[in-house]
């Protein structure tokens, strides 16, 4: 799935779309799918800690026009999700070499179902891996 201009394989294994990026905010939804959820009948967390690491990160990357990768991600699940969702990523300062974020998924009704913060480091595309 291109999101905003970088393939993102994980994205499109889950159904994650982009809606839009706008002065360092990123917005993402998801379709939920039987075979993203838990035990339970819930998006699994794993799906949703997945989200937003694209959100977070997509804000991060058209922020500086460079790729990003994850430093740090911390979550908080605030409650179960069922239907879609959305996600909201946003930067809250951009550094020399890290880049900190924060964002939150929402259900339908506008609920929030977690929230996290991260810390994204700008890495160069011809770089050697």
């Amino acid at each position: 799935m291109n999101i905003f201009g970088a393939e993102v394989p994980f994205a499109s294994l889950c159904g994650i779309e982009p809606v839009s990026y706008a002065d360092g905010v990123s917005r993402l939804r998801l379709q939920p799918q039987p075979a993203l959820a838990n035990n339970h009948g819930f998006l699994h967390g794993g799906v949703l800690s997945g989200l937003l690491d694209i959100g977070l990160a997509s804000a991060a990357r058209c922020s500086v026009g460079l790729p990003v990768v994850t430093v740090s991600l911390q979550l908080a699940f605030l409650k179960a999700a069922r239907g879609p969702v959305s996600v909201e990523g946003r930067v809250v300062k951009s550094g020399r070499s890290l880049i900190f974020c924060e964002g939150e998924i929402s259900d339908e009704a506008g609920e929030i179902v977690a929230t996290a913060t991260a810390i994204m480091k700008p890495v160069n595309p011809s770089a050697p891996a």
